[in-house]
């Protein structure tokens, strides 16, 4: 029986195309469902990160988003959360000695964090002012807070007084020049 040289040549060719792209890129997103009072993942066999309580959804990439800067940044977690462009605007950030706990004077819904060669990227069930994040694989490098521009905000119950108060005020003063 003859054999194909060719296909005898198969394999090694097929080995050799194996090892060379060994070094492909291997980078993936992960995604994590969540309930509001989970506090931790587990993201590798060596990292178990924690954080506040109130996120949904959470993404983990195993390696940089670039480059680093605040469109990019917003444009991946547009695409990450299947949210329509435009609709994240920025509320704070951090670049350098960047602190494990985060605070913004305005409320956030999206929260995006770089350490070392990775990312996470956090949605929350209700915005939040604070979060605190510890045990990343590496040092945290920055962060980027973002609200949701498309939720409008909810009045406070003092807000319904004060408008009820001034519509009371009004007829009152209609009623008296009648």
């Amino acid at each position: 029986m003859k054999i194909n040289k060719t296909l005898m040549a198969l394999p090694v060719v097929l080995a050799l195309f194996s090892a060379g792209n060994a070094n492909a890129d291997s980078s993936s997103w992960t995604e994590y469902k969540v309930s509001d009072s989970s506090t931790s993942i587990t993201i590798n066999e060596d990292a178990k990160v924690t954080f506040s309580a109130g996120t949904t959804d959470i993404w983990s990439f195993n390696n940089n988003i670039t480059p680093q800067d605040s469109s990019n940044i917003l444009s991946v977690i547009d695409t990450q959360f299947n949210l329509s462009s435009g609709s994240l605007t920025s509320v704070g950030q951090c670049d350098s000695s960047c602190s494990s706990t985060f605070s913004s004077s305005s409320a956030f819904d999206y929260l995006a964090v770089h350490y070392g060669q990775g990312e996470l990227l956090f949605k929350f069930a209700t915005p939040v002012n604070t979060f605190t994040i510890g045990n990343l694989p590496k040092s945290l490098s920055n962060f980027r807070a973002y609200s949701d521009a498309s939720i409008s905000a909810v009045p406070e119950p003092e807000s319904y007084g004060m408008l009820l108060a001034g519509l009371g005020l009004l007829g009152f003063m209609v009623r008296r020049n009648k």
